[in-house]
């Protein structure tokens, strides 16, 4: 959902606009659109257009400011560029920041402001836009941003005659969620009844301690440790946890694929209906055919023909593929 705030457009002819214009300052914001909720460590957009409201010709280079009002904890995401009839970067200035904490301030909130590069020459009316990037942090609440934008102009230029929208409202609620790394492994040569054992990171995504459920197909075991679980310890938010888990390959698998992708799920126990998937591409069979003709000439079909009318079901480690032969814990998998 998006907040719009349209902001004032001059209207009128003659002197009565270059009035209106001067006195309204030297880059106005002509719309402004912010979300009004967001998940704590999400990355929300802002969307500004806004136009010159006076032209320098014969009064040197001019660069646009453009400041934001941000909770403490909250960041802009760089680099911030905008296109339209100027095009440039924003790059954040520490005098400009220092200067609005002294114009216009609250407790708990901090100012970024960006300069843009030098135009020469700025012509009247001319629209410019960008999206600026805010990343959140992990607390919840109701926010106020406030956003202002100026110039660098030497008769109505600095921030003190800048454009400022206050009070623009944002509501940040709690996410949950975990993920894990790798999310995907493999592959692994194995054979039916045998066991592998993989390791992964479970990561909390959400801003609560929480605690996750964890399951998976081929009856999958999951170990802290030396110590078999089936929950997660109380994980604190963006923490992450090592497990190892073992897989047991039923009966049957492989046979009518060439691989099989059995998943490991990790489940919220605060937000259920948040999970996080792994994978692992297994390759099965009662036997393992090593080819390593280098296919000069590929002899390979002639045992596979073999294996096929013996009705062997077999897995393929092709040497001229992987590099290498077979190490000794994948030997073992098989009979």
């Amino acid at each position: 959902m998006k907040h719009e705030a349209l902001i004032r457009m001059a209207k009128g002819i003659g002197l009565s606009l270059v009035s209106l214009l001067v006195l309204s300052g030297c880059l106005t914001i002509r719309t402004l659109d912010q979300p009004t909720t967001a998940r704590t460590g999400d990355v929300i957009e802002t969307s500004i257009v806004a136009y010159s409201t006076f032209s320098n010709f014969g009064i040197g280079a001019y660069s646009p400011y453009v400041g934001i009002h941000l909770p403490e904890g909250w960041s802009v995401v760089t680099p911030v560029t905008y296109t339209g009839f100027y095009t440039g970067t924003l790059t954040y200035n520490a005098d400009l920041a220092a200067e609005m904490e002294t114009l216009s301030s609250k407790p708990g909130y901090y100012w970024w402001v960006g300069k843009g590069d030098a135009h020469d020459p700025v012509i009247i009316a001319q629209r410019s836009n960008g999206t600026i990037h805010i990343q959140t942090n992990h607390r919840p609440g109701v926010y106020y941003l406030d956003y202002i934008t100026a110039d660098n102009g030497l008769i109505f230029g600095g921030l003190s005659h800048g454009d400022l929208h206050s009070n623009i409202p944002i509501t940040v609620t709690d996410s949950y969620g975990a993920g894990w790394n790798p999310f995907a492994i493999g592959p692994i040569w194995t054979s039916p009844g045998h066991t592998f054992t993989v390791s992964e990171r479970l990561i909390n995504l959400g801003s609560q301690v929480d605690v996750f459920q964890l399951t998976g197909d081929w009856n999958a075991t999951f170990y802290s440790g030396t110590t078999p679980i089936t929950q997660t310890p109380p994980i604190s938010p963006y923490a992450t946890i090592p497990l190892s888990i073992t897989l047991l390959v039923p009966d049957g698998a492989g046979i009518t694929e060439d691989w099989v992708t059995p998943y490991i799920t990790a489940t919220s126990i605060l937000s259920p209906g948040k999970s996080a998937y792994a994978s692992f591409d297994v390759r099965v069979g009662e036997v393992l055919l090593i080819d390593n003709d280098s296919n000069t000439p590929d002899v390979r079909n002639i045992y596979t023909e073999t294996l096929d009318a013996l009705g062997i079901h077999y897995a393929i480690w092709d040497m001229s593929t992987l590099g290498k032969a077979p190490n000794l814990n994948t030997l073992e998998q098989f009979d």
